[in-house]
């Protein structure tokens, strides 16, 4: 009996050590980016990251995008964006951190346990614009345990919403 008791001890001590590590990992900011070659000049493709009529077009799951300072686009705006997936809805508050029309875009995106700062950079390259994402985000509180194994969702959903952003913004060049 104190032998089979001594194992669970282990056990247990192995899981709660197991989950520390997670926790301890899962709080480091994770990093994760995307690019993509579009048939489209900067400013065309800027407008595609930047109004919400099109950013619902080919961003999965965005279904609604609020400017709440009535600014436009400029540094310090805030806005709200809506997002489904999987049956769930999540709503996150946005912050324009730096804007350079048809260049740059640095928006800051919070939610609960979800602090992720996105950089589009846009770059004319003989006909074509690369536009390239990279985002840092920190994840908090009970996100913190699967964020290490939240990398190969995001980076998958990355590369499909900018396949479907250059399939969109092509087809609306002239």
């Amino acid at each position: 009996m104190r032998r089979v008791m001594n194992m669970l001890v282990v056990a247990l001590a192995i899981v709660a050590l197991a989950a520390a590590v997670v926790f301890v990992v899962g709080g480091r900011p994770r990093i994760y980016s995307s690019s993509v070659a579009v048939t489209a000049s900067p400013d065309a493709l800027f407008a595609h990251l930047t109004r919400p009529e099109l950013l619902t077009r080919w961003m999965g799951g965005l279904v609604a995008s609020e400017d709440l300072t009535g600014e436009g686009l400029r540094v310090g705006a805030r806005g709200r964006e809506t997002i489904e997936q999987g049956g769930r809805r999540m709503v996150m508050e946005s912050e324009i951190l730096q804007v350079t029309p048809g260049r740059l875009l640095s928006v800051r995106l919070m939610a609960e346990g979800y602090d992720v700062q996105a950089d589009y950079t846009l770059e004319p390259q003989g006909g074509q614009t690369v536009v390239s994402l990279r985002q840092v985000a920190r994840y908090g509180g009970g996100l913190r345990l699967v964020a290490p194994f939240l990398d190969g969702m995001v980076e998958r959903k990355m590369a499909s919403d900018f396949a479907a952003l250059k399939r969109v913004a092509e087809q609306s060049v002239p």
